[in-house]
């Protein structure tokens, strides 16, 4: 199978991708990966080609971030905000490229819910989009565009429904991870773990744009006020050590989670999937500050299974509250026993990589094997109630087109010219394709709120 992978956003969106790429290629699938130039920086993907999308750069990816965060108070707008700001723009731009690599793939795969054509025959190009955070029907998950587009979540099952009483999708996959590895450890941190307590780890990937220079003398003087000691992950929040905090601090630029995070006595971090799904498996409790609408939903999910203690959600962290959340999240042990036994729990759990493969597969065979105007049907579960659960959009509409010809606006903000033109290209979806996909799916219609694929279509004729 030839398969286009489309792979945009921070380094959290596009990583697991990068890992489905290369276990593709595994299988002995013909692997096209696009994403922007400054992933591929410091090489390729271990023999999968790769084609640069867009002329964005990563400070430019900084800059629609820190915009998106200061200017929308909303938390839950923010995801849509920055697919509008960031993540459309780069395709946009990168139509020539698109066309080029769909014109010779069977199949296309994307972190962005949305519908490609053929340059051929103007039909829909058969795939998958990937979601890594919590769905909010977890019940039953859409049918896009009549099966051709297949919808996985790359989240673990047992964080979702521990009690097996929803009755989970089979395309509820696990989280991605990497096969584990000899990685070279870092002797000064090595060094530093051997020489006391068990360290508290500051980690907020992508999002430590957010906390500014300040972070690191904030975190250092929590530490003092508690008596404990500290790692800093910085991320793309670059910061050094303090040269009097040797003996209480440590600030590293990366690390290889699944080697720190067990040694942790606990972790405060943003709540990005892969993050997430680290510390679960380090089975230590945690503190969350959100800043997105997704990472807002795996806080709550999180506190439901008593796996985190507190959300800081204040407009600047403090010495103060910093130190307040660790103390309790460190002598909270009804935390500590939940994280130990969804870590032991997790460690019994199936590949979800090899899940999500092993399912693309499959609905890639299913649609070779259909008579030309046939459609796909995936078994819906029950709830535990008997009755099949109904889904709704994981990210609010932005832009609603139903088969009526009537268009409404709900939980936006002013579009800028890219969202403006997207609009316009939506506008001419065939009707046809919509009134399929709306008597296909009528459940995500109640209330007149369609699923986000829509939104996000470009026809690329």
């Amino acid at each position: 199978m030839r398969v286009f992978i489309l792979a945009l956003g921070t380094r959290g969106d596009v990583a697991p991708l990068f890992l489905l790429a290369r276990a593709l290629g595994e299988r002995g699938h013909e692997v096209v990966v696009g994403s922007s130039f400054f992933y591929f920086q410091g090489g390729g993907l271990d023999g999968v080609r790769v084609v640069p999308l867009g002329n964005g750069s990563f400070e430019d990816l900084s800059t629609v971030m820190y915009d998106v965060v200061t200017a929308t108070l909303e938390k839950s707008a923010r995801d849509m905000t920055f697919v509008q700001r960031w993540m459309v723009p780069q395709i946009e731009q990168s139509q020539a490229i698109l066309k080029a690599c769909l014109s010779v793939c069977d199949y296309a795969i994307s972190n962005v819910p949305m519908m490609l054509r053929r340059t051929d025959s103007d039909s829909i190009m058969p795939g998958a989009f990937v979601s890594y955070e919590p769905p909010e029907a977890t019940q039953s998950l859409p049918e896009l565009a009549n099966g051709l587009l297949l919808n996985l979540v790359a989240v673990s099952p047992l964080l979702l429904d521990p009690t097996g009483a929803l009755a989970l999708d089979a395309r509820v996959t696990g989280f991605w991870r990497e096969a584990s590895q000899r990685r070279q450890l870092d002797t000064r941190l090595q060094t530093f773990l051997d020489s006391g307590a068990a360290p508290v780890v500051l980690t907020l990937g992508s999002m430590a744009i957010f906390e500014g220079a300040s972070l690191t003398t904030e975190f250092l003087h929590a530490l003092r006020m508690i008596g404990m000691r500290g790692v800093l992950v910085g991320g793309w929040g670059k910061a050094a050590t303090p040269p009097d905090a040797a003996a209480e601090l440590i600030v590293v630029d990366e690390v290889d989670y699944d080697w720190l995070l067990p040694r942790s006595a606990c972790v405060i971090h943003h709540g990005g999937s892969g993050t997430v799904a680290a510390v679960l498996r380090a089975g230590v409790p945690s503190v969350l500050r959100t800043y997105i609408g997704s990472q807002q939903r795996y806080a709550e999910l999180l506190g439901l299974r008593g796996l985190c203690t507190g959300v800081l959600d204040q407009t600047r962290l403090s010495a103060a509250n910093l130190a307040e959340e660790i103390t309790r999240c460190v002598g909270d042990g009804n935390a500590r026993q939940a994280a130990i036994r969804m870590c032991r729990a997790m460690a019994l759990e199936a590949d979800g990589l090899a899940r999500a493969i092993d399912l693309i597969e499959a609905h890639a065979s299913l649609l070779a094997s259909l008579p030309s105007g046939d459609t796909v049907s995936w078994a819906r579960p029950e709830s535990a109630s008997g009755q099949a659960g109904s889904a709704k959009s994981d990210i609010a509409p932005a832009f609603v087109i139903d088969p009526l010809g009537e268009t409404e606006r709900e939980n936006t903000i002013a579009p800028d010219p890219h969202h403006q033109a997207l609009q316009a290209r939506q506008i001419a979806i065939n009707e046809a394709d919509v009134r399929v996909f709306y008597d296909a799916n009528p459940e995500l219609f109640a209330g007149r709120h369609m699923y986000s694929l829509l939104r996000v279509s470009l026809p690329l004729n």
